[in-house]
């Protein structure tokens, strides 16, 4: 998945929650304002890079934080736009 890709299903992930409101149990959904939902990926967004969460390479074992931290930060440059 594109960063562009990715930061297009944040936002979309953050304007559709479903939440329990009914007295009866049932369901409805509360949208959020996409200006808003983009706040929300781009904390989300920020929470995953100042963790330094590794991604491994199923080829060969090997960690690539690099692209993976470059991954993230051009998410967040999609987000930011």
């Amino acid at each position: 998945m594109t960063p562009k890709e990715k930061a297009e299903e944040l936002i979309k992930r953050f304007m559709s929650i479903e939440t329990d409101y009914s007295r009866d149990g049932g369901y409805t959904f509360e949208h959020i304002w996409r200006n808003d939902a983009k706040q929300c990926a781009l904390i989300c967004v920020d929470e995953i890079i100042k963790t330094g969460l590794l991604s491994l390479n199923p080829t060969n074992n090997s960690f690539l934080m690099q692209d993976t931290k470059q991954y993230w930060n051009d998410v967040k440059s999609e987000l930011n736009l």
